[in-house]
């Protein structure tokens, strides 16, 4: 965090409600990517805080994914060690396996609420004109960008670099797959805003688009295959068991529709990872400066996107 800039109230109100989009969790993805995308060629300043708040949110909400995942199983392998070590434990002390679930809530709505107070600070430091940094992500982001805000003894004040800067919106494009439906819409609005001017950006967005709206078409279509299947095997559990029935539903129905139940559990539980692994490092890749295409999809788009532009050259 550096000493305040001679900056427009115009350029802090920006950088504040970009930060400050923080505040509405998922719902405040677009905020920065529609700031950084009208702000770009008019305040680096501005670009510059629009990049991180974005990237703050989307890490977060990555991490937070892990987090979910991780949280209960280290709370069980700790509560199996503490009975291990004292089997009478819950039933000398009730109130133990209580008190071990409310530090699971609690621990839950802490980190958010850290999370919550971290991008309030940025907003409220933006409008007094400081070039705030996140814990970590700001130095580095800022060393990426090659931005530097201020003359130092590294060499003069720059703005960002135009080709990393696109690269960091299309990684985080790829990125917000782990941000189920709302995701979506940050690969959208960097398509829709910058299709024109950067064809990086233009085929990565639209390739994170494509790929998380098949996701989730897939994902629904896979849960209402197993709604149906569960209601139709309830139905005939119902059916056969009224008056006038044998009572007993026939074997090969039965079997037919918990083998689709559990096909689409398995499709959740093997494909679900698999999805989410293949988005982040399609993010990594990009960021890292590479020209990543997905297995098929990628070679499909990039054809679809060079067929008008060989047609624009000839004309």
């Amino acid at each position: 965090m550096e000493s305040r800039q001679a900056l427009s109230s115009e350029e802090r109100i920006c950088a504040a409600l970009a930060h400050g989009s923080a505040l509405l969790f998922f719902f405040g993805l677009f905020a920065p990517l529609l700031i950084w995308s009208s702000q770009r060629k008019k305040s680096s300043y501005v670009a510059f805080q629009a990049l991180q708040s974005l990237g703050y949110q989307i890490i977060s909400y990555c991490l937070w994914l892990l987090l979910s995942i991780l949280f209960p199983f280290l709370i069980c392998a700790a509560l199996v060690i503490v009975l291990l070590m004292d089997q009478n434990i819950a039933a000398e002390n009730p109130a133990f396996i209580l008190g071990m679930q409310f530090f699971m809530i609690a621990s839950i709505l802490g980190v958010g609420g850290v999370y919550i107070l971290i991008g309030l600070i940025g907003a409220i430091l933006s409008i007094t004109g400081r070039d705030f940094r996140y814990p970590i992500l700001g130095n580095w982001l800022a060393r990426y960008l090659n931005y530097r805000p201020a003359p130092t003894e590294s060499g003069p004040a720059t703005g960002l670099d135009e080709e990393r800067e696109d690269r960091w919106v299309a990684s985080l494009g790829h990125a917000s797959v782990t941000i189920q439906l709302w995701g979506l819409f940050v690969p959208m609005l960097a398509w829709i805003t910058q299709r024109d001017r950067s064809r990086m950006l233009h085929f990565q967005a639209l390739q994170a688009l494509v790929y998380q709206g098949l996701g989730l078409l897939t994902y629904f279509s896979a849960m209402a295959l197993y709604m149906v299947s569960f209601s139709l095997m309830f139905s005939s559990l119902l059916f056969t068991a009224g008056p006038g029935n044998s009572g007993e539903p026939s074997g090969i129905v039965m079997l037919l529709f918990f083998g689709v139940m559990m096909f689409m559990v398995l499709v959740f539980m093997v494909g679900g990872p698999i999805y989410l692994l293949l988005g982040l490092w399609a993010a990594v890749r990009v960021v890292r400066g590479h020209d990543f295409h997905y297995p098929l999809l990628g070679r499909l788009i990039a054809s679809r996107i060079e067929k008008p532009a060989e047609s624009a050259t000839a004309n």
